[in-house]
Formats: structure tokens, C-alpha cells, sequence
């Protein structure tokens, strides 16, 4: 009865700290909304996009987004947003299991590591994580569940443990390549530093076999994954950073550097680099409980060798480590660096709970916690005071009640251009109408299909044009153009212009403005 106390009040704790969060609206959502209806039309593992006008795969990990096709009851949206709290639930509730169930420590230790882990700053990052119903939380999920094998494959119990280990590191394996593109590059850090420093084949033996047994298995979809996505993911990032990329920006030391010529003169840039660059700032916010039980007590500890003891440790210093490589330019194309650090939080947990000195302490670290997300809040708030998307996903979802009543109006195709071509992902998930056809992002129909894309677009998501849309007209058939105004204004400093003064205007949204686009004569090369 005591555990299931304890376990009821962690999920109340859990699900109360993150809920209002889900609750809010993100252009991402939308995104994942699309990937969710594509699991739903294609079969498990395929990844071939509907609706396109320029056709192929657009094979972002998607088993994620076929469990919530799966077990929607008509509103994705909702479902999505309940799996992802039960994954952060299920994770705190491990967390909890791993103490309060072993015969060396009362529950209530579980307890104290089941707090630390569940308001970490590092799961709370009050942005896309809980609101966008994407596979973060789950990639934290099978991560724990896989270092859980890793353990039992290095320090088995008995022979019976070591099987079970094996083989659930190579499911597990794929089930992390197929859902989580973070996890999966978080595993391939895992498992080079424990087939270094474990010295030792049998993880990385059960993590490859995996991947080959997934790779020949088409409903995992990591063929279609690897070749259509991640492969031209990378050259994109090398070929095309001038263009723009989302992770460009992070930086290892220099923003850390700048902070206090921020602070005197120039404030916006102080809260932008707090909340979005600085790695070290962010690497000190995202596990502070940790950072401190190490500086006060942590350092009495023998932590290096690779002994069952020290096994945590290591599974923390692979996020570190991964979190600091990452904000090095030549490494940056494998993300937003400060995203590894969440599946350093059970680990840490675990191991600040299992050797912490008094309760009093524990519980201040608890607050530590609270205190650095609560300034990561204000920080978010403060460099995007306009930062809750409310009205423009309202102002989507009206645009793309009429973008398809011209479908039905003009009994016609409409082809259409979005910009950012990234919110066409937003409007093929509202429009379920095989005439209403649009230009995608981050489409392949090889490994290098992105790059095929690159001379299509001035900047990220911003396509090209040279004062009318005959480009777009001639080669894909677009006769209607979706314009969001703050996107237009960076297009044209980006040297694109789509003429929009000698279209016909057909209604405005909030800042999206349709457009009719005529048909252009083909022109003759000279």
C-alpha cells in the first residue's frame, strides 16, 4: 500500500507540472498531426507523403505517430498529448521502482529520485517537448529501458539475465531508430563511449545486430529512414548551412563569454542567449540538482572506473559529453545540443538519490530544481513574450477551411505553395482532400534528394523567386499561394519575391494572405 501511495502522488506530481504546457498550441503540433495521418494511409514503416506535389518520402521516425493512429479514438491531437505525459510518467514511476523495490533502500529514497528526475529543468524545457505530441518523452522512455539491458548485459545476474539483456538492447535498438531521431543519435554516442571504456563487444554486438535485423525488416522503417532522411539530413546541413539551419546558432563558449558584456548592453541578446545558445549556461540549468550534489558531496565519491557502482556516472557523461560535442560547428548538424541532456536526468537522479546524506538536503535539491525551471520559464517568456501560438494555429486551421473550399468552389485542383513551406505540413494535416496538393520540406526520393531541393529556396523553408511565380507554376503547376507576412518581410531581405501585388488576392487570415496564381506562358531558354 505504501508504493502505491508513493507512485500515486508521483504521477499527480508529474502530470501537474506538465499538463498546462500540453494544453498550449505549437505550429509543431501541426507537423506531427501530418505524420500521424501519413502512418495512418501508409503501412507501418512506410514513409511516402499524400497530397504532394513534389512526390516521395518524407521519412521522419514515425512509429511514435502509429501508436497515436492506433489508439486515437477520432482526436489524434488529444491522444498524442496523453502518450506523451504517460511516457514521462512511466519514466518517473521506473526512476521510483529502481530504489523503493531493491532490498538496500527504503521507498521513500525512491521517492527523492522519482522528485529530482521529474522536475529536472532538463524535462522541462515548457516548450516542444510536452506540447507538440512528438517523441521526445518516449525516446526518454526506451533509453532508460535500454540502459536497464545495457546493465544487465555488463553485470548479469545470472546467464538467464544476460540473454534477456541482449536481446532487449537489440529490440530496444530498433524501437529507438524507428521513433526518436535524438534518441537514436543518443544511442550511437552510448554506445562508441561504452564500447570504450566498458571494454567490451557485447553492446555494441546487440545494438548493431539490431539495426541489421531492422534494416532487412521493412515495417520498422529504418531503411526508408536512413537513405530518405538521415543521410541528406547531414549533406544538407554541410551543403547548405549558408541557407540557414535551426542548430547554426548554438554556440560552446563565446555566448557564455559574452554574457556580462550582454547584461551592460545589450539585454535582448542576454535573455536569447540564456534561453537558446549558450550551451555552458544551459548544460548548468538543465541538471542543476546534479551540479550541485557534485560540487558539495558528489566529489567524495570514486566515479570513473566502470564498475557496477559507477555504471550511472558514465551514463551521465555520455549526455555531457555528447551535449558539449554537439555545439561545436563541425558537429552541429547533429542538433540542438542541450537535448541530450535529458537522457542524462534518470541516471542522475538515481545516483544523487542513492548516496544523498539527509533528507533535508535531498528535498533542497528538489528546490534547486524548481528554482532554475521557474528561471528557464521567465527566460522563454522574456525572449518570446509573443511566444504562445494560439492565434495562428487558429488562423491556419480557418485557412485551411477555405484553401479547401476552392477545391470544391472552382472544381479544380489546388495546387498550392505555402510560405514557410514548412507550415504546409500544418495544412495537409487539416485537408483530407486528394485535389488539394501541396509543396513539401524535407521530401527524398534518395540519399540525395534534399540537395536537390537546395536550389528551390533562398533561405530555410523560404522557396525562391524572381518577381512572379512562374517557376513554381511551370514545374509543379501551383495555382495558389498561402503567404505568411513575417515569413514574406525575411524573403525578401533573402531576395525572394513572389510578386504578390500582381496576384489576385482571395482572403487573409490573421498574417496568412491566399493568393491566386495565374498560369504562366512557358518560357523558351534562350
Amino acid at each position: 500500500m505504501e508504493h502505491v501511495v508513493y507512485i500515486l502522488i508521483l504521477v499527480i506530481v508529474t502530470v501537474a507540472i506538465r499538463y498546462p504546457f500540453s494544453l498550449g498550441s505549437s505550429t509543431d503540433t501541426f507537423a506531427h498531426l501530418f505524420f500521424i495521418k501519413l502512418s495512418r494511409k501508409n503501412r507501418l514503416g512506410r514513409h511516402r507523403v499524400y497530397q504532394a506535389l513534389n512526390d516521395g518520402y518524407s521519412a521522419y521516425p514515425n512509429f511514435h505517430h502509429y501508436l497515436i493512429s492506433k489508439l486515437s479514438r477520432g482526436n489524434d491531437e488529444n491522444s498524442g498529448r496523453a502518450l506523451v505525459l504517460l511516457w514521462d510518467v512511466l519514466t518517473v514511476v521506473l526512476v521510483y521502482s529502481l530504489l523503493a523495490f531493491s532490498t538496500y533502500f527504503p521507498p521513500y529514497v525512491g521517492v527523492i529520485a522519482a522528485l529530482l528526475a521529474t522536475t529536472s529543468p532538463a524535462l522541462l524545457p515548457f516548450t516542444a517537448r510536452v506540447k507538440s505530441i512528438g517523441a521526445r518523452t518516449f525516446g526518454l522512455f526506451l533509453t532508460t529501458l535500454l540502459y536497464l539491458s545495457w546493465y544487465c548485459v555488463l553485470w548479469p545476474g545470472s546467464q538467464t539475465m544476460f540473454v534477456v539483456g541482449v536481446c532487449s538492447s537489440a529490440i530496444l535498438s530498433i524501437t529507438i531508430v524507428a521513433s526518436s531521431q535524438f534518441a537514436m543519435q543518443n544511442l550511437v554516442f552510448a554506445t562508441l563511449w561504452f564500447s570504450i571504456f566498458a571494454q567490451t563487444w557485447m553492446l555494441p554486438l546487440s545494438v548493431i545486430g539490431g539495426l541489421v535485423i531492422g534494416w532487412f525488416v521493412p515495417q520498422t522503417g529504418i531503411r526508408e529512414f536512413v537513405v530518405h532522411f538521415k543521410i541528406n539530413h547531414y549533406i544538407r546541413y554541410f551543403s547548405d548551412a549558408h541557407l540557414g539551419t535551426t542548430a547554426s546558432n548554438r554556440t560552446f563558449v563565446s555566448d557564455f563569454v559574452k554574457l556580462p558584456v550582454y547584461l551592460l548592453r545589450e539585454k535582448g541578446a542576454l535573455f536569447r542567449s540564456l534561453s537558446r545558445t549558450s550551451i555552458l549556461y544551459l548544460l548548468l540549468a538543465a541538471i542543476p540538482f546534479f551540479w550541485l550534489w557534485l560540487a558539495s558531496e558528489g566529489w567524495r565519491f570514486q566515479l570513473w572506473p566502470l564498475l557496477p557502482d559507477t555504471f550511472l556516472f558514465h551514463l551521465i557523461a555520455v549526455g555531457v559529453v555528447a551535449a558539449l560535442l554537439t555545439s561545436l560547428p563541425v558537429l552541429r548538424f547533429l542538433g540542438q545540443a542541450e537535448r541530450y541532456l535529458e537522457f542524462v536526468v534518470p541516471a542522475a537522479a538515481l545516483l544523487v538519490a542513492s548516496t544523498f546524506s539527509n533528507i533535508e538536503y535531498a528535498l533542497g535539491l528538489v528546490a534547486a530544481n524548481v528554482f532554475f525551471a521557474g528561471i528557464n520559464l521567465a527566460l522563454i517568456r522574456k525572449d518570446s513574450p509573443n511566444s504562445s501560438n494560439t492565434s495562428l494555429a487558429n488562423d491556419i486551421i480557418e485557412c485551411a477551411v477555405f484553401v479547401e473550399s476552392l477545391s470544391i468552389d472552382r472544381n479544380r485542383e489546388v495546387n498550392t505553395l505555402v510560405v514557410p513551406t514548412k507550415m504546409a505540413y500544418a495544412f495537409a494535416s487539416l485537408i483530407d482532400n486528394e485535389n488539394v496538393k501541396f509543396y513539401y520540406p524535407n521530401v527524398a526520393t534518395g540519399i540525395t534528394g534534399f540537395q536537390d531541393m537546395a536550389d528551390e529556396r533562398v533561405w530555410l523553408h523560404i522557396p525562391k523567386a524572381d518577381g512572379d511565380l512562374s517557376y513554381w507554376s511551370e514545374k509543379y503547376g501551383v495555382n495558389t499561394l498561402v503567404l505568411d507576412s513575417k515569413t514574406e518581410k525575411i524573403a525578401n531581405e533573402k531576395g525572394a519575391d513572389y510578386g504578390v501585388e500582381n496576384l489576385e488576392k482571395l482572403a487573409s487570415f490573421g498574417d496568412l494572405t491566399v493568393y491566386s496564381v495565374p498560369e504562366y506562358e512557358v518560357r523558351e531558354t534562350e
